[in-house]
C-alpha cells in the first residue's frame, strides 16, 4: 500500500514540475500575459481610478502645496493614461498583446 501511495506521490510531482511548472510552460504563459492590458482595464473602472488616485489627492491636499500644481499633476496623469490607452489599444489591434 505504502508502495502504491509512493508512486502515486511520484507522478503526481513529476506532472506538477515537468508538465505545469517547467521553465517552457511558465514561459509560455508569461509571453502571453500583457500586464499593460491589465492595467488598462483596471484603469478603465472609474472606481478603480477613485481608489488609486483619492489617496494621492488627499495627501496633496494635506501637505498644503498649491492647488494649481495638483491640477498640472493630475492633468499630466490623464494626459499619460490617455496615450497609454491609445497605445495599448494600437498594440492590440496588430496583435502586439497578447492575453492569457
Amino acid at each position: 500500500m505504502a508502495e502504491r501511495r509512493d508512486k502515486l506521490v511520484d507522478g503526481i510531482v513529476a506532472t506538477v514540475q515537468d508538465e505545469w511548472l517547467s521553465p517552457e510552460v511558465i514561459g509560455a504563459k508569461l509571453a502571453a500575459f500583457a500586464p499593460s492590458s491589465v492595467i488598462v482595464d483596471w484603469l478603465r473602472d472609474p472606481e478603480h481610478v477613485g481608489r488609486l488616485g483619492g489617496p494621492l489627492r488627499d495627501g496633496r491636499k494635506g501637505a498644503g502645496l498649491d492647488p494649481a500644481f495638483d491640477q498640472q499633476v493630475e492633468d499630466g496623469v490623464v494626459n499619460v493614461v490617455r496615450n497609454f490607452r491609445s497605445a495599448a489599444a494600437g498594440a492590440a489591434c496588430h496583435g502586439h498583446l497578447g492575453r492569457s
